[in-house]
């Protein structure tokens, strides 16, 4: 019985990855996605190899990470306005934060 997890070449997730080379960030989510299902079919018998082990990411060039966006760059930590994640009790709680 051939398995639909048993039909991706590389060609395939090759055209997947470059379907969204305008976002390269999602099409390097697509491949590590791919592979970790191609994996796991390789591990359990459904596919003899994965054809996404090899498949290079796109370079992402120059980002700022999620916490180099929220973090001052004195270090102290930033008010409430800047960071969804905490709430305006906390920041009324807070003596290190000055107020403005």
């Amino acid at each position: 019985m051939a398995y639909p997890v048993a039909l991706p070449e590389r060609k395939h997730i090759k055209g997947w990855r470059d379907a969204r080379g305008e976002t390269p960030g999602m099409a390097n989510m697509i491949v590590r996605i791919v592979r970790a299902l191609l994996s796991y079919a390789v591990d359990n018998d459904y596919r003899p190899d994965n054809p996404a082990k090899r498949i290079k990411p796109f370079k992402l060039g120059e980002h700022r990470t999620r916490s180099a966006l929220h973090t001052p760059r004195d270090g102290r930590a930033a008010p409430c306005s800047v960071v969804p994640t905490c709430s305006r009790a906390t920041l009324a709680n807070d003596a290190s934060i000055e107020r403005a």
